[in-house]
């Protein structure tokens, strides 16, 4: 490239400098052929751009976009060096006259995907946020925890949004995007909200291990405290939403030690069953003056005792 671009002090002879002209002329039309390839990619895939698994819809069909432009802008930037006879030509002219409307167009498609994230931001982070901490699962007694997934696509947009932003310009002038404030507002508390989902996810799971575990001759001997877990979910069900930061510690730390004081009983109410089955089991299978379950081999005459049953070996 260097060679072609600026002939390294070897333009002293005709034949040479004709040669270089035709080098760099050849880099226009790479350039030209590149950016009809870049036309094309971005008119069949700018209504589904490349996904990547991680990103959120808006931000990934920005960086999306943001790779086109670079594609386009930076060999650019080396192109203008190029000498005055080959960038005159109507190859050339058409060639940058193409990359100038192509930059444009990826500029316009950027704003508009953004512009059209950030109408949404305000309804989003208001509306969801006053949806009650937990809900039950249609058709049954089990819980889920209610944080909208909106709201987490919401936050993970401006997590990549500001890294958008730290990695340099978006577009060749356009300094970094503008986050409206009530996104911002809603990522300042992000570690919060994240720390209250984990937390309420750890009641619920062992609320419902409760739930699918629990036995029907269990029940009555647990039932109050059922009763009362359930008083306190109701909170958490109907009164509080995500706004209320200065109440959600306080239910989550009544819940869970109320939830896992019941869990602690019925597990340990669960192995002592077990326990004892065990022990039965060892108790018949060393039995053998007395079997409870007499093997083949066993021919057992009951006898009108009260105090003893003979059983003799065949």
């Amino acid at each position: 490239y260097q060679r072609r671009v600026h002939g390294e002090g070897i333009l002293e002879r005709s034949a040479i400098h004709e040669e270089w002209i035709k080098m760099q002329a050849d880099l226009i039309r790479t350039y030209a052929a590149d950016l009809l390839l870049v036309q094309e990619i971005f008119t069949e895939y700018k209504d589904n751009p490349a996904m990547y698994s991680s990103m959120p819809p808006t931000a990934c069909a920005m960086l999306w976009c943001k790779g086109l432009i670079e594609r386009i802008s930076e060999p650019l930037t080396r192109l203008t060096g190029l000498h005055r006879q080959v960038l005159e030509t109507q190859e050339a002219k058409q060639a940058m006259l193409l990359s100038d409307k192509l930059l444009q167009v990826l500029q316009e498609y950027q704003q508009t995907k953004y512009a059209a994230w950030a109408a949404q931001v305000g309804n989003i982070s208001v509306d969801k946020l006053k949806q009650n901490l937990l809900r039950r699962e249609d058709g049954t007694r089990l819980l889920l925890v209610n944080f909208d997934p909106h709201l987490v696509r919401l936050l993970r947009e401006v997590n990549y949004i500001e890294k958008l932003n730290s990695s340099g310009p978006v577009a060749a002038g356009d300094g970094n995007w503008v986050i409206p404030q009530q996104a911002l507002n809603l990522n300042k508390n992000s570690e919060m909200f994240r720390t209250y989902i984990l937390a309420l996810e750890l009641i619920v799971g062992t609320y419902n291990g409760i739930i699918d575990t629990l036995l029907p001759v269990e029940q009555p001997m647990v039932s109050q405290e059922l009763d009362k877990i359930n008083q306190e979910l109701e909170v958490g069900l109907k009164l509080l939403d995500w706004n209320a930061h200065d109440k959600i510690t306080e239910f989550i730390a009544s819940t869970n030690h109320s939830v896992t004081a019941l869990d602690t009983v019925l597990k340990t109410l669960k192995n002592s069953i077990l326990d004892i089955q065990d022990s039965l089991k060892q108790f018949t299978d060393a039995d053998n003056f007395l079997p409870l379950r007499p093997k083949a081999s066993f021919v057992c005459l009951y006898t009108w005792t009260p105090t003893h049953v003979l059983c003799v070996d065949t």
